[in-house]
């Protein structure tokens, strides 16, 4: 189930540390179709990798100098962006980058930090990073590995407590202060190292919670709901038939009205008038001769991809069970069972992935429609969507250059 709320005009972030994000990607694939952007750190990615999601512009920030680490984020197709070039990164154990959100009402600024453990930073180098922070409508997020009793973690080191005047001189509110976002699978002791910040001028406006199991990571995803008013790209086709268009009723109906074209009111209008009628008259034509088309209800297509079957709802149940019993019992015998279930979802994905491909291959030959093949292609790639609107626009044709075109 989702653990946002029932906005319907709001940004839905999800964020989460994934440790390897392709090794999760199964659990990432089907909550996609409730978030607008998504958010990963430790993605463990290497500049050669390519991963793309169904309806996504992916921006990364992948690590280059060693295994590990690295800053995935998905924004869907229809929201316009554009990176924030000016970032301070004061350590090489700090990766942080950012984004800013245009077509909201007022743009937002979504700062995404990772911070490596082991490295202790000074209180400049703090707040360099907290600076990063510099618009009103702002957002700071990210696994800042600094402990701080403050933010519900046991012990408070020299990381949390410059953090923490970091972000109490930059006067940026902490939404998750009361929350567990960690889990140690060792010794099976919680913290809180994945903080939510913003701006106090937004900080009404963000809401946030956090999700109570880990998808096979040692970190819990974090939902984060930002109440502001989208206005989204919207990709408008002209095309008025189907298959299923009655075209001898199409016909009828253009023959009564044919009337209106040698009217004294038609013959007078100005072209573009003219124009108008008769294009008015053919839609309305064709609509009254084409059926409204079905809605299919959502829980009937939200299967997010196609190998995905019974047993892997069911293995994925169990994995939940098992971590819900060692979280709950902390016993060895338990976490051994837990790390066993993990290993064999993960089996169990790669081979319903591969099975479906070679059934897929099986049932081609030099018959088989082209287009077919690339959509499907299209699907195992998890690539279908291909429009990159770089500006807010509705495809309505220029009425000027109409105007003059009809006048000719």
């Amino acid at each position: 189930m989702s653990n946002f709320n029932s906005h319907t005009n709001s940004v839905k972030i999800l964020y989460w540390n994934s440790r390897s994000i392709r090794r999760r990607l199964p659990e990432i694939q089907s909550v996609l179709s409730e978030v607008d952007i998504l958010i990963c750190v430790e993605s463990w990615l290497s500049p050669v990798d390519k991963l793309t999601f169904s309806g996504f512009n992916v921006y990364r920030k992948d690590r280059t100098y060693s295994s590990g680490g690295g800053i995935l984020i998905a924004i869907r197709k229809n929201f316009i962006f554009s990176e924030i070039e000016i970032i301070l990164t004061p350590d090489q154990s700090v990766e942080i980058c950012g984004i800013r959100l245009l077509n909201l009402d007022d743009p937002l600024d979504l700062v995404v930090c990772y911070r490596s453990p082991g490295c202790i930073l000074s209180q400049l180098q703090w707040n360099s990073v907290v600076c990063n922070v510099s618009s009103s409508h702002g957002s700071l997020i990210g696994d800042f590995n600094a402990h701080n009793k403050n933010w519900n973690c046991r012990l408070m080191d020299p990381n949390g407590s410059r953090f923490e005047n970091a972000s109490q001189r930059k006067y940026l509110f902490l939404h998750n202060e009361n929350e567990f976002t960690h889990l140690d699978v060792h010794s099976g002791l919680k913290s809180n190292l994945d903080l939510v910040f913003s701006t106090l001028d937004i900080a009404d406006r963000i809401e946030v919670g956090v999700g109570d199991k880990t998808w096979g990571s040692d970190h819990y995803p974090i939902y984060v709901e930002v109440n502001m008013s989208r206005n989204l790209y919207t990709k408008h086709s002209f095309k008025l038939k189907t298959v299923r268009t009655d075209w001898d009723n199409f016909r009828a109906l253009l023959e009564e009205a044919v009337h209106l074209f040698s009217m004294d009111k038609y013959l007078a209008s100005s072209p573009s008038s003219k124009y108008k009628i008769f294009v008015d008259e053919i839609v309305q034509a064709l609509c009254l001769s084409t059926p409204a088309k079905k809605r299919v209800p959502y829980h009937r297509c939200r299967n997010p991809v196609p190998w995905w079957d019974k047993d892997c709802d069911r293995i994925k149940r169990l994995r939940r069970a098992a971590f819900k019993k060692w979280e709950h019992s902390l016993d060895l015998e338990d976490l051994i069972y837990y790390k066993k279930i993990c290993a064999e979802a993960i089996k169990l994905f790669k081979t319903k992935k591969r099975e479906c491909f070679k059934r897929f291959a099986a049932s081609i030959d030099f018959q088989t429609d082209p287009g077919y093949v690339w959509n499907q292609c299209k699907i195992f790639k998890n690539s279908w969507v291909k429009f990159n609107p770089q500006h807010c626009s509705s495809n309505l044709r220029n009425p000027n250059h109409l105007e003059s075109a009809l006048n000719k």
